[in-house]
């Protein structure tokens, strides 16, 4: 079994661990919202791209 990464937006809001699918070029997107990007910055920590 693989740890996946989940929306940090939407288990902050709802408690739901939704994960997040890879899009490229180091961009995760949540699979309930489009609108939740986030690339991974130099620390590890997830940061929102818009």
């Amino acid at each position: 079994m693989k740890f996946k990464d989940t929306c940090p937006i939407c288990f902050t809001e709802s408690g739901y661990s939704v994960p997040l699918k890879y899009l490229g070029n180091g961009i995760y997107q949540c699979q309930r919202d489009e609108s939740h990007k986030f690339k991974r910055d130099e620390n590890g920590f997830w940061k929102k791209v818009i």
